[in-house]
Formats: structure tokens, C-alpha cells, sequence
């Protein structure tokens, strides 16, 4: 299972700027960005809701 998560981020991700980038920091911005504005808010094949909602509610049962 967790070689999905390297594939999805892999081909999502990374080649979408074809491994270019300037330094380790534009590598971080890029990867920041694409958590924050592609990988987060999709809605997920099979559980069709978006990840940092089921992170939310995961979060305030843990507190419950």
C-alpha cells in the first residue's frame, strides 16, 4: 500500500515539473502548493470525500 502513496506523488507531483527544479526549496514550495491545492482537496476514488475533511473528522473523534 505504501508504494501507491510514492507512485501518486511520484506521477502527480513531481513530473508535473519533470524533476526540474532550482534547489531544495522550490522543491519544497512545489510540493507545499500541491499538498495544499491538489492532493488535499480532491475528492478520493472510494471514499468520495476530501482528504483534509476525513482528516478533520478523524482528528476531532480522536478528542472526543
Amino acid at each position: 500500500m505504501v508504494e501507491r502513496h510514492f507512485d501518486y506523488v511520484e506521477n502527480k507531483c513531481l513530473r508535473r515539473r519533470r524533476f526540474c527544479f532550482d534547489d531544495f526549496d522550490d522543491l519544497q514550495r512545489h510540493a507545499r502548493w500541491w499538498c495544499r491545492e491538489v492532493a488535499n482537496v480532491r475528492i478520493h476514488r472510494t471514499t468520495h470525500e476530501r482528504r483534509f475533511r476525513k482528516r478533520e473528522r478523524n482528528k476531532r473523534q480522536i478528542t472526543l
